[in-house]
């Protein structure tokens, strides 16, 4: 018998089933991962309080496109063109750069994410509207998503985070898939009644 690395390049005395084994186990590791960082990146601050009714303290605008900078730009020039159409139609309301999730007294935008943020995966960039504004910012972005190069999507900020993205969330344009998991508390598999807040 030949000793050595087999022509494949596997060690010899090593089956397809072991060799396998480790890259499946190390996918899962990170992925585990990256679920709990992601679930610390979107927490939410407002606390519900056990028996209080929901209430809607602000709502957050999420523009989320694909990154086809290699494929045409198509979808990232749509979102970079409401990102300044945006600017520019709400420059005189629009306050300093948001610092944190929430509370912020003002509309105010987020960093933009070219990659997955929290719940999101994909690139997305977002703006925080509090109440007083609400009526503007959504009819604003309901007329100037562009196709479907874009997906807007809306939530509220109640302090019931899985149904303030899952349950009570307004899209426009496709809908993309949440990491709706991480809203979740811990050890918690099942999600609330949200209709029961």
């Amino acid at each position: 018998p030949r000793s050595g690395p087999a022509r494949s390049g596997r060690p010899a005395g090593r089956d397809r089933a072991t060799m396998s084994a480790r890259p499946q186990c190390l996918v899962v590791a990170v992925v585990s991962a990256a679920i709990a960082a992601l679930a610390s990146a979107h927490a939410t601050k407002y606390e519900l309080a056990a028996g209080a009714s929901v209430r809607f303290r602000s709502y957050h605008v999420h523009v989320q496109f694909r990154d086809d900078r290699h494929m045409g730009n198509r979808s990232v020039a749509a979102s970079e063109a409401l990102l300044a159409r945006f600017k520019a139609d709400f420059a005189s309301t629009l306050g300093a750069p948001c610092t944190g999730l929430f509370d912020q007294g003002r509309l105010c935008m987020f960093d933009t994410y070219m990659a997955a943020d929290g719940p999101f995966v994909g690139p997305q960039w977002a703006v925080f509207v509090p109440l007083e504004l609400h009526a503007a910012v959504v009819p604003w972005f309901m007329r100037h998503r562009s196709d479907d190069l874009v997906t807007v999507f809306v939530h509220p900020n109640s302090g019931a985070a899985y149904c303030d993205h899952v349950k009570w969330a307004l899209w426009g344009g496709t809908p993309w898939p949440l990491i709706a998991e991480i809203f979740l508390a811990k050890g918690d598999e099942t999600p609330p009644n949200c209709y029961a807040l």
